[in-house]
């Protein structure tokens, strides 16, 4: 027995014609409330004889202000599926929208045409990608970057596994990497292939470094990758020198400090230190300023005002024989 019992009326016996766009790209990141006044809008302007259909009825029907819906209109319009005249809803034909240009089209909806967009299965394909139908905004975001980033289908495609591979499928987090890829200069298949392979050699880089101080790589975080990013890109050091300036740190503090590591190459920077050859270069150096610096008498307790010298070995031996009482029998 059915729970509750339907009086059906001409008006049941109707159909109206709700687009499979609408419920994959629209319905689902819509407010519930905002796709029911679209739904019974939608009936009602398929039904000639209910066509002067109000707000105010709606609200009625849906139990709800009538602030409510307008809201709802206000929201499907922004959307471009929709155009308010006067009093009248106007409902566009959302499949004729996004795959060709409209008159009826409003301005400020991008549109899927053979320029920006060579077919449907493009898109497809990406939804079989990320295992579920896109959103239209989802939509909006791949069509500004072919159109504002200049990305092609297959760029476009590569970023997208890219994100995937990282286990990252939200397109906000998509949209951040497609905003430095442009700043990278990317906009081809080619140019995803080079700063994909320069992007391995960097985090390899990180990994032998992690690994040359004894850390895991879970133990990386953003103050350390900010640093080594200086290292390498901003100051020019190869990887040679940095483990160079590691080793000394560990030999200096015996466990690894990134912080005194940044400031070995800081310093090497500002001496113009460039290549493992440079540093072996400036030791050699060293002795000489050690040899020369030893030509200067170190003061002593036995330093007289008039810089007098001594025997150190004579001193040592008078000592020895004071201790023992013979220098006071001798002198």
């Amino acid at each position: 027995m059915s729970a509750f019992q339907i009086k059906l009326n001409n008006e049941d016996l109707g159909i109206t014609p709700l687009e499979n766009i609408f419920i994959n790209h629209y319905m689902l990141q819509a407010p519930g409330e905002y796709v029911k006044v679209y739904i019974l809008g939608l009936k009602y302007a398929h039904n000639p004889s209910n066509s002067t259909i109000s707000d105010e009825d709606i609200a009625k029907a849906l139990n709800l202000n009538v602030s409510e819906i307008k809201k709802a209109w206000d929201y499907w319009e922004k959307m471009g599926i929709i155009k308010k005249n006067n009093d009248a809803i106007e409902f566009y034909n959302i499949k004729e929208i996004l795959l060709t240009r409209d008159n009826k089209t409003p301005n400020n909806i991008t549109v899927l045409s053979p320029k920006n967009l060579q077919n449907r299965a493009f898109l497809s394909n990406i939804e079989r990608m990320v295992g579920r139908p896109l959103s239209f905004t989802e939509i909006q975001m791949i069509i500004d970057w072919m159109q504002n980033y200049k990305f092609t289908e297959e760029t476009v495609n590569l970023l997208i596994s890219y994100c995937l591979s990282k286990s990252k499928n939200s397109f906000k987090y998509m949209e951040k990497v497609a905003l430095s890829w442009y700043q990278a200069g990317i906009r081809t298949a080619e140019d995803v292939e080079e700063y994909l392979k320069r992007e391995d050699e960097k985090w390899d880089n990180y990994r032998k470094i992690m690994k040359f101080l004894g850390l895991k790589d879970t133990e990386l975080t953003e103050p350390h990758i900010e640093k080594m990013d200086k290292w390498f890109f901003e100051w020019g050091f190869d990887l040679e020198v940095v483990l160079e300036a590691c080793k000394t740190c560990i030999l200096k503090l015996n466990k690894p400090n990134f912080i005194y590591i940044d400031k070995i190459l800081s310093n090497w920077h500002k001496e113009g230190i460039k290549s493992i050859e440079d540093i072996h270069e400036t030791e050699k150096d060293l002795p000489k300023s050690s040899k020369k610096s030893s030509k200067t008498k170190p003061k002593t307790p036995f330093h007289s005002s008039s810089e007098r010298t001594y025997d150190m070995e004579e001193l040592e031996r008078r000592l020895l024989a004071y201790s023992r009482g013979e220098l006071i029998e001798n002198e």
